[in-house]
C-alpha cells in the first residue's frame, strides 16, 4: 500500500512538471511571437526553446517511468 501512494505521488508531480514545461513553452513561444512580430522562429529563440524544455520534459518522463514501476511492483 505505501509503494502505491508513492508511486501516486510520483506519477502527480510528474504530469504537473509536463504540464508546466508546456505552460512555460507556450509562454516564450508567445513571447518571441510577440517580439518577432510573425509565427516563426529563428534558429536561435528555437535553441533555446530546446535548451529550456527538454530537461523540464526528461525530468518529468523519469518520474513518469518510476511512478509506473512502483505501481506495478
Amino acid at each position: 500500500m505505501e509503494l502505491y501512494r508513492i508511486g501516486s505521488i510520483l506519477l502527480d508531480v510528474s504530469i504537473s512538471t509536463l504540464v508546466l514545461g508546456a505552460v512555460i513553452r507556450l509562454v516564450l513561444a508567445l513571447t518571441y511571437f510577440k517580439r518577432n512580430g510573425s509565427r516563426t522562429l529563428n534558429d536561435a529563440q528555437r535553441k533555446t526553446l530546446r535548451r529550456i524544455i527538454v530537461p523540464v520534459a526528461v525530468i518529468g518522463l523519469l518520474l513518469a517511468v518510476a511512478a509506473c514501476i512502483l505501481l506495478l511492483i
